[in-house]
């Protein structure tokens, strides 16, 4: 589809590291396990918990009642039919105990944390090309993969039966990105690795809607670490339209499901009109999440499962306006470091990385 090459040393891009490629991932898990093993003493709790399993007899079980029911329901403003399917496969095997249900979120957590592993480590030998001490990235990606699993604002994901929907949307978007880094290492932007990419998609927003930003992700590492757009290769030429294109499929499910959520919430009446709560507020509280969710992950204190916004939404509040500010400033930064680590001698936006194995290949796909 599109001539921009991928940087391939491998299909990681790294050398084998004997017995500790699987000892570094095997340890991710246990220390995420370890660290998260006390939520299965937990018991249900009377927020959400008991609306949606305890006195909720749709989902329990897996026959066509159950999954019709959790294919069409909105149950409490919320569209996630995969959900409501694992948490029916809960009931099969544990009934309404609540310890099987925190076991399944402890594993669905424990499987997202090696699958952030092996993101991690594919985006630090991509930026990097630091495939000759591959011990580094390998220790780099483990310590990113411990810091998402066991920082302490996936606590309420984890440890709240309602919750569901984050962990197992969380495995889905993490999967998703990482098949779609296989498929532009193999440079079958048609294949089986995109096309199961968007498979994963899907599961991923059937789990939860805030996955929906995902299209944008995939851009952003097409800027960097990819260098498929931008830099010599532009951002409208005939290769880059190519790039936009891969993404219609991601986009279109995207489109859809964000008009299945705002159908789900108008069904419940759960949200605020333009008239309480205009476009450029919703902007502007958009933009203080990202700057309040950054602060809470460096320092998270305080933390609680509902957060107040300060006072009215308006652009010139202090608070609001010191967020644009600092949202501001980190896209410039990063978009100024993008160029720090330039693997196999290329140039900054330079997708037509050289091979060390073997000549670069020419023509089109």
């Amino acid at each position: 589809m599109s001539n921009i090459r991928a940087p391939n040393k491998s299909r990681t891009g790294l050398r084998p590291l004997g017995f500790l490629q699987w000892a570094i991932p095997i340890l991710v898990v246990v220390l995420t396990v370890a660290a998260f093993y006390p939520v299965v003493q937990n018991k249900f709790v009377n927020w959400d918990d008991y609306r949606n399993i305890v006195e909720n007899p749709h989902y329990r079980g897996l026959g066509w009642t159950n999954i019709r029911w959790m294919f069409t329901t909105f149950h409490m403003g919320h569209y996630q039919p995969l959900t409501w399917l694992t948490l029916g496969i809960d009931y099969v095997l544990w009934g309404v105990n609540p310890f099987g249900y925190h076991f399944t979120s402890l594993v669905l957590h424990a499987a997202t944390a090696v699958v952030f592993f092996f993101l991690a480590r594919e985006l630090l030998s991509i930026a990097t090309g630091n495939a000759e001490k591959p011990l580094a990235v390998w220790v780099g990606a483990a310590v990113s993969a411990l810091l998402f699993a066991v920082h302490p604002l996936r606590v309420e994901s984890v440890a709240w039966a309602t919750e569901r929907r984050d962990v197992l949307s969380g495995l889905f978007y993490a999967l998703t990105i990482l098949a779609y880094l296989n498929a532009w290492r193999s440079e079958k932007f048609r294949g089986g690795w995109y096309w199961l990419a968007i498979a994963l998609f899907l599961c991923a927003i059937l789990s939860k809607s805030i996955t929906v930003t995902l299209p944008a992700v995939l851009l952003l590492l097409d800027i960097y670490p990819l260098r498929r757009l931008g830099g010599s290769n532009g951002w409208w030429s005939e290769t880059t339209r190519a790039v936009y294109w891969e993404k219609l499929p991601f986009a279109l499910l995207s489109v859809v499901a964000a008009a299945v959520t705002f159908f789900s919430h108008a069904v419940i009446d759960d949200m605020a009109s333009l008239e309480r709560l205009g476009v450029l507020e919703r902007l502007t509280v958009s933009v203080y999440g990202l700057w309040f969710y950054f602060w809470k992950t460096v320092a998270p204190f305080k933390l609680s499962p509902l957060y107040e916004l300060p006072g009215q939404a308006e652009l010139w509040t202090p608070s609001f306006m010191f967020s644009y500010v600092v949202v501001i400033l980190a896209i410039a930064l990063a978009l100024g470091l993008r160029h720090r680590h330039q693997p196999g001698g290329g140039r900054p936006g330079d997708g037509r990385l050289r091979r060390p194995d073997r000549p670069q290949r020419g023509g089109r796909r």
